[in-house]
């Protein structure tokens, strides 16, 4: 089987894509009579309000505005939107995203473990995957903070973190609602109010977002649900009370319900006979023959953050940071979208709590020396079972299977099942120290320290096999083992050094050591054998060094920001499939490399024209990996591209009494990628581009907008898995296909 390329003109859209970019390019150019400014971006990024412009690492930033203008309403849709940033998606568009940034990433889809970019929500950590979905509404603004961020984020942020801050009460009534329809009969409805309760005192903001969509993969099958469909509801309060200038309180209350029909996954079948039913021939590439009438995803997330702010003096102040989150993540899925059942999977993450706790210490002095120290507690537990059914169709012929594998009289049932049952349960604390001091005006000495504490056991731990009766009920008959148990504890200190050098006002460059950490886990994914897959994966550990440089030229008009670097990276932490499939032991890569560049620039060409462009250059290898027999030392690392590439236009071309016309378009590229440590074609996706375009009429208290997503259709894959040897067929997940819509916005 060759590398996936899309269908025929796959290779003529990315031509397309091409010359489109360079045209928003040229054309935006060209009208640019008279240079303006771009506006300042304050972020929290390093636990203060900064310039953007002023952190010395590699931090990029959008906007709620922006974010509205791109359409990007998912976090997932930011990959691509940033160099070195993109994703894969083991349970398709919709699902948590599993982000790789400058090649740091995770391949393990277990809802019992963290990824290596860590997300945060409104400064609160999100532990577990299940924790990350639903929030994408009524934003602030998104921050990216690429390469480790061992000192004030702590574990987990391997790679990097994204944290998602949305937007707080004001004293001032204002409000709106939105509304939008689109293909795939797309429904959707936005609304937020906010007024002061109490006069400068106590303020409130209510958001609301309801997204409902038939499905875009479309099933073949008469009287079937199409696929990957979504019904969400979201709902935020939160109440701001400042009761003096030196105290605040900011308390998020948020609850979402997504009752949606989940993914069918596009399968090319590998067992040699099999053919009708069992074969995608005559179907479009966002098309299954989904067999199952039994699908479902249900997710429930409530939980609460409340923020303390309190300016202790002119000199220092104390934050605090909490919340609590309770959710619930049910699914059954369609692992082949086929006509006859290869494979269906279900999956329940019950009884999820999570808690945060971090206080932080912040000074403002007015002489050289500046710091931050912190404490961090995070603990989450949840309920995990992974069921898979295989072979369950009279059609495939495999009856008996079951008695087969163990050697027992036949029972006339067919296919195989397995799955397992877990209570996992983790428990974190760590202690951080950041400062910074100036030696001259102009260079600035930085270092950090983080000490972390880490424990995660598992218990309850059932196996079992199973098969369908003769009577047609599934079962999962016979233990394979039962109450197991494993637990493990890890320490780590993590160190950040850097020096900071203001060539002039408008140049900063800098150089870091950075240190990140991935805690240890503990595999979910055993089925067979307790003793060779109830194991420890050891933590994840990189060292990274950076130089960077940040400017801003042309009179305050063009932002130019560079970064190069080099990761020695141990210890990855990956899933695959072995011993013939019924073994999926969580394992590590001992050592790989990751050196790189990226460089993204943002260009104000005019009042009326706004630029951005970003383009990622990485080689990420495996320096030592003996896996199923073979090394993979040389090979690119999973799910890391080469290269990536984005272009931006927001072009204001008409400006009315009505209002004012302005055109947003984005376009991203991603070199070939891998699916699994051994560069096989089989499982990678080429090279693509997605372009995304949205027109827009904005006036005093309204707007509206028509909008296209993947305008030129690309067909790609986010997610490849190998399960040949568990029920005959590569796996994949599609990217999203063209989408489309319009939207209405009334402001008051």
């Amino acid at each position: 089987m060759n590398s996936h390329q899309g269908p025929s003109n796959s290779k003529g859209c990315i031509r397309k894509s091409i010359w489109l970019g360079l045209g928003v390019v040229s054309a935006a150019w060209i009208p640019a009579p008279a240079i303006a400014e771009l506006e300042e971006v304050v972020v929290t990024a390093t636990r203060r309000a900064q310039s953007l412009q002023e952190i010395p690492s590699a931090v990029s930033s959008f906007s709620g505005d922006m974010l509205d203008k791109m359409k990007i309403d998912d976090v997932g849709d930011l990959a691509g939107q940033l160099p070195n940033l993109s994703s894969i998606q083991p349970y398709g568009e919709g699902g948590s995203p599993f982000f790789v940034l400058r090649g740091v990433t995770t391949s393990d889809y277990t809802y019992t473990q963290s990824s290596p970019i860590a997300m945060y929500v409104d400064d609160a950590v999100r532990a577990l995957p299940t924790l990350e979905i639903g929030h994408m509404y009524d934003i602030e603004r998104i921050e990216v903070l690429r390469g480790p961020q061992g000192s004030l984020y702590g574990k987990n942020a391997t790679g990097g973190a994204v944290n998602v801050i949305t937007r707080k009460p004001d004293f001032d009534r204002e409000g709106y609602i939105t509304l939008g329809y689109g293909n795939y009969d797309r429904i959707e409805a936005r609304a937020a109010f906010q007024s002061a309760l109490v006069d400068d005192v106590l303020a409130m903001r209510i958001a609301l977002n309801y997204v409902q969509d038939d499905g875009t993969i479309e099933n073949q099958l008469p009287g079937l649900a199409d696929d990957l469909g979504i019904d969400l509801l979201s709902g935020r309060l939160s109440l701001l009370f400042k009761p003096s200038d030196n105290f605040d309180a900011l308390l998020r209350v948020y609850t979402h319900d997504n009752d949606t029909t989940p993914y069918s996954a596009f399968s090319e079948v590998t067992i040699p006979g099999l053919t009708g039913g069992t074969t995608r021939a005559g179907l479009g590439f966002h098309e299954s023959r989904s067999q199952s009438t039994s699908k479902f995803w249900k997710h429930e997330n409530t939980g609460f953050n409340l923020t303390l702010n309190w300016q202790i003096n002119d000199d220092y102040t104390l934050v605090s940071v909490t919340s609590y989150d309770d959710a619930e993540l049910e699914y059954a899925a369609d692992d082949d979208g086929l006509e006859l059942a290869l494979d269906e999977s279900e999956l329940f993450a019950k009884n999820i709590k999570q808690t945060v706790q971090e206080l932080r210490l912040v000074s403002e002095l007015e002489g050289p020396l500046n710091w931050i120290a912190g404490f961090q507690y995070i603990s989450d537990e949840l309920d995990n079972s992974t069921i898979i059914w295989t072979l369950d169709d009279e059609a495939l012929g495999f009856v008996d299977t079951l008695s087969a594998v163990l050697g027992t009289p036949p029972t006339g049932g067919r296919g195989f099942h397995f799955g397992n049952f877990l209570h996992q349960e983790r428990d974190s604390w760590a202690a951080y120290v950041r400062a910074e001091y100036s030696i001259t005006p102009n260079v600035t000495l930085r270092g950090g320290y983080r000490y972390s504490d880490d424990e995660v056991e598992v218990s309850d731990y059932d196996a079992f096999f199973g098969e369908t009766t003769a009577g047609g009920e599934r079962v999962l008959s016979f233990p394979v083992f039962l109450d197991a148990s494993q637990s493990e504890s890890y320490t780590n200190s993590s160190i950040e050094l850097g020096v900071d050098w203001q060539v002039s006002e408008d140049v900063l460059a800098y150089f870091s050591f950075s240190q990140g950490y991935r805690s240890g886990a503990i595999n979910g994914q055993a089925f067979s054998d307790a003793a060779a897959e109830i194991t420890a994966a050891a933590p994840e550990e990189v060292d990274s060094y950076e130089m960077g440089i940040k400017s801003q030229l042309l009179e305050g008009s063009l932002t130019l920001n560079a970064a190069a670097f080099h990761y020695i990276y141990e210890n990855q932490q990956f899933l695959i499939a072995e011993d013939g499939g019924f073994l999926f032991p969580l394992r590590n890569a001992p050592e790989s490399t990751i050196t790189g560049f990226e460089a993204e620039a943002q260009l104000q060409a005019s009042d009326t024209v706004y630029l951005t462009a970003g383009i990622g250059l990485l080689k990420p290898e495996y320096e030592e990996l003996e896996i199923l027999g073979a090394s993979a030392a040389g090979n690119q690392l999973i799910g890391a591209p080469e290269a990536t590439a984005n272009l931006g236009l927001d072009w204001q071309f008409l400006k009315a009494d009505f209002g004012e016309l302005s055109l947003n378009l984005n376009s991203s590229y991603q070199s070939k990628v891998y699916f699994e440590p051994f560069e096989d074609d089989a499982l990678s996706q080429d090279s693509y581009w997605v372009v995304n375009a949205r027109l827009s009429l904005e006036a005093d208290n309204y707007s509206a907008g028509i909008w296209s997503k993947n305008l030129l259709d690309e067909e790609y894959f986010v997610y490849g898995l190998d399960l040949s040897s568990t029920y005959g067929a590569l796996y994949f997940q599609r990217g999203a296909p063209q989408t489309f819509g319009v939207d209405f916005t009334y402001r008051f």
